[in-house]
C-alpha cells in the first residue's frame, strides 16, 4: 500500500515535478492561491494531488527574512538602510521620537532606528519591490515603530504636527474605536457585494463585533508604490475584501498610510525649500515654523496627498458599520478621516495597495 509523505507541519508533501513547481510558484507570490486550483484541474491531476498541493502551500507560513537580510536582497534596487536613516530624522522632526520616549517605549532618540532591526518583511514581497524598481516604478518603504493605536499616531502626526484636519467628522471622533476586520467574520462575503447597502453595512457591523480593539503592532517596514492619489479605484470595500480574502492583494492599514502621507508632505515641503533653502539643515523648530508658513501660504497645497481621490481601508471598520478613510479636502484645505459605507463605490475612492 502506498503510503503518503507528511511535511513537518502535518500536510502532504507534493510529489511530482508539477506539483513542486506549482508550490514554488506559489511561495515566491507569483501565482494566486484560486488560480493554482484552476491549474491543477486543467492539468488533470487527481483530487488527491491538488488537495496534496494545496494543503502544503497553505500550511506553510508565509516566508519572512530580518531587516538586515531584506537590506541585501534590495542591494541596486532600493537602498533600505538608507531610507530608515531619512525615516528616523523624519519621524524625530514629526514629534514620534518624542513622543515614545514621553510615553516609555524608547529611551532616548538613540534607540528609535534600533527598533526596526525587530522588524520582519515577506520575501515574496520584497521580490514584488524589487519587480517594480526594475519597471521603474518609485517605491516608498514606510517605517511604523508599531507602539501606537491609530488614533494615538493621528494625534501626533497631524494634531500635534501642525497639520489642519477637521475635528467634527464621526471618523475623527471615534478613531479611538476603530477595528481591524477578519474576513471571516464577515457573513457571506463572496456574495455579499450582490446585496443591498443595508446588508452590507449590516454585515461589516457584526465583523466589527468580532473583532479586537486596537493594539500596537510592534515595528513593521512596508512598501507602496509612491504616487500621492490611489491608483485601486472603483470598487466598494466589500468587493475589495474579497480580493484581500482571496488572497489576491494586500492594502496599507490607517497607521501605516498615516505614515506614507507625512512621508509624501515632507517630499512637497523638500521641493518648496529647494528653491529658497537648505531643507535637510532645518532645526525641528525651523522645520514647524516653515510647515506653518507652507500652509499659511498655501504653497504646499500642490504637494498635498490625496486631494483628488481618497484613500479607503477596506478591512477596517468603525461600530456603525462604515470603512474609515482618509483625503485632503482642498476647499476647506484640512485633512479628512471619515467614513463610507462598504457599499459605496467610485472613481475617486480607493484603496492603497501594499507590499511588505
Amino acid at each position: 500500500m502506498e503510503t503518503t509523505t507528511i511535511a513537518p507541519g502535518g500536510a502532504p508533501k507534493p510529489q511530482t515535478d508539477a506539483e513542486r513547481q506549482l508550490v514554488q510558484l506559489l511561495e515566491g507570490g507569483q501565482v494566486r492561491t484560486e488560480f493554482a486550483r484552476e491549474l491543477l484541474q486543467g492539468m488533470g491531476e487527481t483530487r488527491e494531488a491538488a488537495q496534496a498541493v494545496m494543503a502544503s502551500v497553505e500550511s506553510e507560513p508565509d516566508k519572512r527574512v530580518s531587516f538586515a537580510e531584506a537590506v541585501k536582497l534590495l542591494d541596486g534596487k532600493l537602498d533600505l538602510e538608507a531610507a530608515r536613516t531619512d525615516a528616523v530624522k523624519s519621524h524625530g522632526r514629526w514629534g514620534l521620537v518624542d513622543a515614545l520616549v514621553k510615553a516609555g517605549a524608547i529611551k532616548d532618540a538613540s534607540e528609535y532606528g534600533a527598533l526596526f532591526d525587530k522588524a520582519t518583511v515577506s520575501e515574496a514581497d520584497l521580490k514584488r519591490v524589487s519587480e517594480m524598481a526594475e519597471r521603474g516604478e518609485k517605491v516608498l518603504p514606510i517605517f511604523d515603530s508599531g507602539e501606537m493605536t491609530p488614533d494615538e499616531l493621528f494625534a501626533v502626526l497631524f494634531t500635534e504636527g501642525g497639520v489642519p484636519h477637521y475635528t467634527d467628522s464621526y471618523g475623527f471622533k471615534n478613531l479611538a474605536k476603530l477595528r481591524r476586520i477578519d474576513p471571516k467574520d464577515i457573513h457571506d462575503l463572496a456574495n455579499l457585494a450582490g446585496k443591498s447597502y443595508d446588508e452590507q453595512v449590516a454585515a461589516f457591523k457584526a465583523a466589527y463585533k468580532e473583532a479586537d480593539p486596537m493594539e500596537p503592532t510592534g515595528a513593521r517596514v512596508l512598501f507602496t508604490s509612491d504616487k500621492r492619489e490611489v491608483t485601486r479605484t472603483g470598487t466598494s470595500a466589500t468587493q475589495d475584501m474579497q480580493a484581500f480574502a482571496k488572497g489576491e492583494m494586500s492594502f496599507l492599514d490607517p497607521n501605516a498610510d498615516f505614515l506614507r502621507y507625512r512621508a509624501q508632505m515632507g517630499a512637497g515641503l523638500r521641493k518648496i525649500a529647494g528653491r529658497r533653502g537648505n531643507f535637510d539643515g532645518m532645526t525641528d523648530e525651523d522645520y514647524r515654523a516653515f510647515l506653518d508658513k507652507a500652509f499659511a501660504y498655501k504653497t504646499i497645497d500642490e504637494y498635498m496627498p490625496d486631494r483628488e481621490k481618497i484613500t479607503r481601508y477596506p478591512n477596517y471598520a468603525y461600530e456603525n458599520g462604515g470603512v474609515p478613510f482618509l483625503c485632503f479636502n482642498v476647499n476647506y484645505r484640512w485633512v479628512v478621516v471619515h467614513y463610507y459605507d462598504p457599499a459605496y463605490a467610485a472613481d475617486f475612492l480607493g484603496s492603497r495597495l501594499s507590499l511588505g
